[in-house]
């Protein structure tokens, strides 16, 4: 190895300094999971009562991830023909088609895709790769539909691992996501105390307590933190 060759496993490089892409790759790892979470919340609303606005932001999100899925499928034709792999059909060859759906829903993903370059790209790769559980735990978990952009090549021959990853999963977002942990072999499990579960508390989604107003000033004591 030579004195500056990047250690893809590690982040570092062999003189034992970061490499300028490690904190961008790590934000747009925080960046998908928060998009992947704003895609649920927003199909959640349209899937009730809603307005125009909620309908149009959902479509838009809907909309850019299924270009997304076509421009991949587009690279994975042309590398059957040449042999030449994008960074999402090597991303496909590594970590398989539901995750890569899973993260075609983030505009953060998008991004690092199309503008990364090499070195950062091959962290920010390997650090969803380390994740990948995690990543598919999360969106389904928050019920995010990410079959629905594969459905259409469903019956394409030619795209090795589609058919198998389109096999429906045990359904994890009947129950709230704090319900489930992830033990660090990659299984999951309800927690229990003295042989009961413990999905019983109260997951708190609003405030709880009453603010009230500080008795010298017109002011809660909440907002005098801020």
């Amino acid at each position: 190895m030579s004195r500056f060759q990047k250690n893809q496993h590690s982040g570092e490089w062999a003189n034992g300094h970061q490499h300028p892409g490690v904190n961008n790759a790590l934000d747009i790892a925080a960046a998908l999971y928060w998009d992947i979470n704003c895609v649920s919340v927003s199909r959640k609303i349209v899937n009730s009562p809603h307005s125009n606005e909620d309908r149009e932001s959902y479509a838009r999100m809907r909309k850019s991830t299924d270009i997304f899925i076509s421009q991949v499928m587009a690279d994975c034709f042309t590398a059957l023909r040449t042999n030449n792999l994008s960074r999402c059909v090597s991303f496909i060859n590594e970590f398989g088609w539901k995750l890569l759906a899973i993260c075609a829903h983030s505009e953060a993903f998008h991004a690092a895709a199309e503008k990364l370059d090499e070195a950062s790209w091959l962290y920010f790769k390997n650090l969803i790769g380390q994740n990948g559980r995690s990543l598919e735990v999360f969106a389904n978990s928050r019920d995010l539909e990410w079959r629905g952009p594969l459905l259409a090549y469903a019956s394409c021959n030619l795209l090795p691992g589609l058919k198998e990853a389109l096999t429906p999963d045990i359904n994890l977002a009947q129950e709230h996501p704090h319900h489930l942990v992830q033990l660090p072999g990659g299984y999951l499990k309800r927690p229990t105390h003295r042989g009961l579960a413990q999905c019983r508390h109260i997951s708190m989604d609003g405030d709880m307590v009453e603010l009230v107003e500080h008795p010298e000033k017109n002011v809660t004591p909440a907002s005098q933190c801020i």
